[in-house]
């Protein structure tokens, strides 16, 4: 709530003094305000008063039941956003400090209530803005979660496209191309022993179907390697790590964590492997790198993985560039299994990516 204009101003009074909250509430109608007051003396009715939730609170900071510091405690004890203003004789320097570090607002001596209409003003208004923030804050924390909820999707939508691409390629036209490779040999043992040229060019074309067929193998195993599905995490990592090591140049060695690790098959490997993918990418296309390592290891019910090279490492610049979309996809598919990707870079001692999931995701929150 913020202070009112043309509504009633519902004021809580901690006073046992009639006559003084009378002259209090006077000074705020003097004011320009409109007010609805309720007086309590006791933190059983200043307990029961809050629940009607009023806009402000104006306190005697001693009465013989009660205190403006238990007052205050009270409202911590509540998580109760609500303006606290000491309204009192005049209290000790140290007293008024003490008041203001457990929360009140401000403080306006009895002698001073000209001041009070200022500042019941000033503390709606900051509570206002309080509030405002909370709601800015509130709706961004969804809108980032919405997004992230969007990207975990998308991902997913990719992956099963990857799976759905790869197996019509090896379906399809691997088992298209191989039927026509035994066409084509057949047909080559039935040449004219003589004729040089046709069994030249017969054999040409079987080599240029077991490129094609190589090809194929390459972009499935691109898409969605068989070994991912059929063995799980730590046999795929292995072999895609030596695939890297050989198409690269960078010598690449691979440490499977020992029996720690389980056999891990499904979007938590999924996550992982692509991962290593993006990664040892940056190595060959970045790093000018010697040599990397991989590692996978269990700490705490956590799944970690590094990755590491030798090279150039990566600046700060790059870490935090928001068009780095390597690292950027790396973390969105850190985060759709519960996790986080930490990335540190030493200058020509080379870069850490430090990626840990849980086990077991959390799962999903009610909408």
């Amino acid at each position: 709530m913020g202070e009112p204009s043309s509504t009633t101003l519902r004021v809580l009074q901690i006073e046992d003094d009639p006559a003084a909250a009378d002259l209090v509430q006077q000074r705020l109608a003097d004011a320009g305000f409109r007010v609805d007051a309720q007086r309590v003396a006791d933190e059983a009715g200043y307990r029961t008063a809050l629940a009607a939730q009023p806009d402000c609170i104006l306190a005697d900071w001693n009465l013989p039941h009660f205190s403006g510091l238990r007052a205050l405690q009270v409202l911590r004890e509540r998580d109760l956003d609500l303006p606290f203003i000491v309204v009192s004789a005049r209290l000790g320097e140290e007293t008024v400090v003490d008041a203001l570090r457990h929360g009140a607002y401000d403080f306006v001596p009895r002698d001073r209530l000209e001041r009070l209409g200022t500042a019941v003003r000033h503390a709606l208004a900051e509570r206002r803005m309080r509030e405002e923030r909370r709601t800015g804050e509130a709706a961004l924390r969804e809108s980032a979660e919405q997004l992230r909820a969007l990207a975990a999707h998308l991902v997913a939508v990719r992956e099963e496209d990857h799976t759905r691409m790869a197996r019509e390629i090896h379906d399809e036209l691997g088992q298209g191309l191989s039927a026509l490779r035994l066409d084509l040999t057949w047909l080559a043992r039935k040449l004219p022993a003589d004729n040089a040229a046709l069994r030249r060019r017969a054999d040409a074309s079987i080599a240029l179907i077991d490129d094609m067929i190589a090809v194929g193998q390459r972009i499935v195993a691109d898409l969605r390697p068989p070994i991912l599905d059929d063995l799980g995490l730590v046999p795929a990592m292995e072999w895609y790590v030596q695939r890297f090591a050989e198409n690269s140049g960078v010598p690449t060695t691979f440490d499977p964590g020992g029996a720690a690790v389980p056999d891990l098959t499904g979007p938590l490997a999924v996550v992982a492997y692509r991962i290593v993918q993006e990664a040892l990418t940056n190595v060959s296309r970045h790093a000018n790198a010697k040599h990397a390592t991989v590692r996978l290891a269990v700490e705490g019910g956590q799944l970690v993985l590094e990755i590491r090279d030798d090279g150039r490492g990566i600046p700060q610049a790059g870490l935090d560039d928001p068009h780095s979309f390597g690292l950027v996809g790396m973390r969105e598919r850190a985060a759709s299994q519960g996790g986080t990707v930490q990335v540190t870079g030493v200058p020509r001692r080379g870069t850490t990516v430090r990626v840990t999931m849980p086990l077991q995701p959390p799962a999903p929150a009610p909408r």
